[in-house]
């Protein structure tokens, strides 16, 4: 089988990650009130949405800010120690959602990683 080529490789990622980021919008632009709502009790939520209010940016910021809090609540232990029954109202479905697009968020960047050092020449 003859190897496939480094720019279709570099293609297919680009591919990949433009699908990641069209449906990280659409996701987000569904569910980002749904997914407060449910973390209401969390105080850490409800600084953030007054500090960065409504904006796109805002948005943004509490996107990755929900991603981490759902994937990794102990890493904001400085702050609020976060208990795992407030994380637990958000719907199973919703959560697997997120989790997956952090997943997938890792798999991308060692995707392009690998290759980025394994098939692309260095100058050669």
């Amino acid at each position: 089988m003859p190897p496939i080529e480094t720019e279709w490789l570099s293609s297919m990622l680009l591919a990949g990650m433009l699908i990641q980021i069209v449906g990280f919008h659409v996701f987000y632009r569904r569910y980002l009130e749904t997914i407060e709502k449910h973390l209401n009790e969390v105080a850490l939520i409800q600084t953030h949405r007054s500090y960065y209010g409504d904006s796109h940016l805002g948005r943004r910021m509490r996107e990755f800010f929900i991603m981490l809090m759902i994937v990794a609540p102990s890493s904001y232990k400085k702050f609020e120690a976060i208990p795992r029954w407030k994380i637990e109202r958000v719907p199973r479905a919703l959560r697997f959602v997120v989790k997956l697009q952090a997943f997938l968020m890792v798999v991308t960047a060692l995707a392009a990683v690998m290759l980025y050092y394994f098939r692309l020449r260095h100058g050669i």
